[in-house]
């Protein structure tokens, strides 16, 4: 594939890595509290594409005191007691976005250097800022003492207290380790089906910071290979809700995701569905359309070898 210009939604993410996220803002490796087990539950609404692809039974883990709700993955939003919390300052919501994408927390010299880059003791100063802010919203919108502090500096880190707080990420984060450790099948396809069910849109996506792309490019290929793992599962048995899982992935995780597309085109052909091929190498042609490229040598292979 020809080198595409920088689209404003996320693009392949194989260039990114875990690692390269980390390296990006500084994060504590933030794994090690990753049994789903330990917490209480909350029931999700299925995961539905299009095609009504389903994951019937889906659990997500919680932290049974958590009072506030934060939800990175698209629009960002932050929810108490079933209402909307809005900060008042800038620094309040910047600081906010950064401190929920690692639940061990971020550098403070990074937090400054990645939202207030070149402002001197300014930086400082807008750091602080940013947690009264933080801190001030959230004791209103939970109606807790003002000795509560939802920010806490650990350190050389400033992190959200995380036993008040249910963050997507976090828990995507979590299911993700799971999924690739847990000895039982069942357990780890259980864990694939709650980083579908999590990964509602691109991660942070209405900002356009430098260090939001590592993570969001990280966030996406690992749901891409999410999808991937359990549309091989149910290829097996029912190739028609693998099918409707690798759709809702293109549609909801990465539109331009070659290795989506071509595993698509692959199953329809395998079911001898030729107009269904051609139609969805159209799509792929189009969708990269959007961000100046086109299928590579490699897809346009496959489309042939499948189309005739």
């Amino acid at each position: 594939m020809r080198e595409r210009k920088t689209p404003a939604k996320p693009v392949e993410p194989a260039a990114a890595n875990r690692h390269s996220a980390v390296e990006a803002t500084g994060h504590v490796d933030a794994t090690n509290d990753a049994d789903l087990g330990k917490a209480g539950e909350t029931s999700v609404t299925e995961v539905v594409s299009p095609q009504a692809a389903t994951t019937s039974g889906l659990q997500l883990r919680v932290p049974p005191s958590a009072l506030v709700s934060g939800r990175l993955f698209g629009r960002t939003r932050v929810q108490a007691a079933g209402r909307e919390v809005c900060f008042t300052r800038a620094e309040g919501r910047d600081l906010f976005a950064l401190l929920a994408t690692s639940k061990d927390g971020v550098r403070q010299d990074l937090v400054i250097e990645h939202l207030w880059s070149g402002q001197g003791e300014h930086g400082s100063q807008h750091l602080e800022t940013g947690v009264r802010d933080i801190n001030a919203a959230l004791r209103s919108a939970t109606g807790l003492s003002t000795g509560v502090r939802f920010v806490i500096k650990t350190g050389q880190c400033r992190h959200l207290a995380s036993a008040f707080f249910d963050i997507d990420l976090w828990r995507f984060e979590q299911a993700h380790l799971v999924a690739n450790t847990a000895p039982e099948e069942d357990t780890r396809v259980q864990a694939l089906r709650q980083m579908v069910a999590i990964h509602e849109g691109p991660l942070l996506a209405e900002r356009d910071d430098l260090w939001c792309l590592p993570l969001r490019q990280a966030a996406a290929r690992k749901a891409t290979n999410a999808v991937m793992r359990l549309a091989e599962l149910e290829h097996k048995t029912d190739p028609d809700h693998a099918l409707d899982l690798l759709t809702l992935a293109v549609d909801r995780i990465d539109p331009y995701s070659e290795v989506l597309w071509c595993r698509i085109m692959t199953i329809h052909g395998e079911l001898g569905r030729l107009l269904a091929v051609r139609a969805a190498f159209q799509q792929f042609t189009e969708r990269l359309r959007e961000v100046d490229a086109e299928p590579s040598r490699q897809a346009r292979q496959i489309y042939r070898g499948l189309a005739g």
